[in-house]
């Protein structure tokens, strides 16, 4: 007897029918001899009904092999046993069961719990799907044993149907020159313990190549980085839609130049025209003065230096046109004086603003500043800002342009600024918007600033613009250095 007052068999009893798992003891010969409550609870089957046919009538038929090779391991080899098969409900559906089961070889018997997981493998199932849609897979590296691990989705997206891959085999799902790209930051995570994203050209099993974005972070086993994990996703329509923007873009971006190279080109031809007109003046006088038996040779070098110094003029003005003028997307960033990009953009716009009788002021003084960027695209950005500029301030009294430039906190500043009536209210969050325009119809795009804050945001810049009445501030943000790997650093 037991302290509680029952009996052991009772109590055995009351645990065997009483717990949520599905106890059972089966015999070499293929039968349950006993069943729980649970069965009936979870199957539908009455104890008599499970207990009179051998158990593998229940059984799904595409599992019967693979239990009877389980069946055949638990009578040839003793400790516990798992593994997972269907079992058929009385209405006829088929529940997923989880076994768990040692063998007493001197009674012949076999004792077993059953769990039923068919909810757990459904959601597992629609994870899956989700996964395969998303195509994205997980993995992870075992920095001690030096083999990767992939989830069924990385298996699937890479086309093979391995679960453990070495080092050296992963690497070949990976094109070779991104390869050092990705051991360096692999390297990196674990030596500092960080995360990465990036995204690489992949080659499936078949030799199909992909747009793979590989993300990873470090995890620990007690105080070493032992492992990284991650995953690895399918993006290839998303780079193939983004390159068809890029192609888009470009186009935007020319269009764009165009567009502002257009608002200044009657002044851009007034200004050639003038030199022009001297430079044939004065050749007219040098032709008369060659007629002339008593030549004045100090007057023939004064209208020489003139001719050279106007027709220097022109050169600055069509070289500051082709600088800004020509298709610039695919060019590295270099790193470029600022006083270089303030002189091209001047040499296109001073004349208009001359013209029209509108101060334009010129703060800036360090003739040594550098910046890393693609310079005739931060001339087109203050092309951009100087016309719209130009345009606030042409019809006030006393109108004023002033452009800055200078260094603060690791960064080059450009402000353009203005005494126009400002931008209306409720619109300052649309400017940047593509193909919003204030200006009357046939004089404006809407491009420049929608362009201008594309160009910034790729030079990992901001564009930020201050607006009331008689003072509106345009202002640029751009790091002096990218920030970007270059490809030696990525090669150490």
């Amino acid at each position: 007897m037991s302290k509680a007052g029952g009996s052991s068999n009772d109590i055995y009893k009351s645990f065997f029918n009483l717990t949520s798992d599905m106890f059972c003891i089966a015999n070499f010969d293929g039968y349950f001899e006993l069943v729980n409550n649970r069965w009936t609870d979870r199957l539908g089957w009455s104890a008599k009904e499970l207990t009179e046919k051998p158990f593998f009538e229940f059984i799904h038929p595409e599992d019967i092999k693979k239990t009877d090779h389980e069946f055949e391991d638990v009578l040839t080899n003793q400790g516990s046993h798992f593994f997972i098969n269907r079992y058929r409900h009385k209405n006829g559906e088929y529940r997923v069961l989880s076994w768990t089961s040692v063998t007493d070889f001197d009674l012949q018997k076999i004792y077993a719990s059953a769990r039923d997981i068919t909810d757990e493998v459904a959601k597992e199932n629609i994870l899956l799907e989700m996964q395969d849609i998303a195509k994205i897979g997980a993995w992870q590296l075992d920095t001690k044993n030096k083999f990767f691990s992939l989830s069924s989705g990385a298996q699937n997206l890479l086309g093979i149907d391995k679960s453990i891959v070495e080092i050296k085999e992963s690497l070949l799902f990976i094109q070779p020159s991104d390869q050092q790209r990705i051991k360096y930051q692999f390297n990196k995570s674990l030596s500092e313990s960080s995360t990465f994203d990036e995204e690489v050209f992949g080659i499936k099993s078949d030799g199909k190549a992909f747009r793979m974005r590989i993300q990873g972070y470090p995890q620990f086993e007690g105080d070493r980085r032992r492992y990284l994990s991650g995953t690895i996703q399918d993006v290839s329509e998303e780079y193939n839609l983004r390159s068809r923007q890029d192609e888009i873009t470009i186009q935007l971006l020319q269009s764009s130049k165009l567009a502002s190279l257009g608002e200044i080109s009657g002044n851009i031809a007034h200004e050639i025209n003038n030199p022009l007109s001297i430079i044939q003046g004065l050749s007219n006088q040098l032709s008369r003065l060659s007629l002339d038996s008593s030549i004045n040779p100090g007057l023939v070098k004064k209208y020489a230096d003139r001719i050279e110094k106007t027709t220097k003029r022109i050169a600055t003005i069509i070289s500051s046109l082709r600088n800004v003028s020509r298709n610039s997307i695919s060019d590295p960033k270099v790193k470029t004086p600022v006083l270089n990009i303030i002189n091209d953009t001047l040499g296109l716009t001073g004349e208009r603003f001359k013209l029209s009788n509108i101060e334009l002021s010129i703060d800036f003084t360090d003739a040594d500043l550098h910046v890393d960027c693609r310079p005739t695209e931060i001339s087109q950005v203050l092309i951009n800002l100087l016309n719209n500029s130009f345009d606030a301030v042409r019809n006030i009294s006393s109108p004023k342009v002033q452009l800055k430039a200078y260094s603060e906190g690791g960064n080059l500043i450009l402000k353009v600024i203005d005494n126009g009536n400002g931008i209306p209210i409720g619109i300052k969050e649309k400017i940047t918007e593509p193909f919003f325009t204030t200006k009357p119809p046939g004089e404006g795009t809407g491009l420049g600033l929608s362009i201008s804050k594309s160009i910034i945001d790729k030079h990992f810049g901001t564009l930020n613009v201050q607006s009331r009445r008689g003072h509106t501030e345009f202002t640029i943000t751009v790091p002096f250095s990218s920030g970007e790997l270059s490809s030696e650093q990525v090669q150490k």
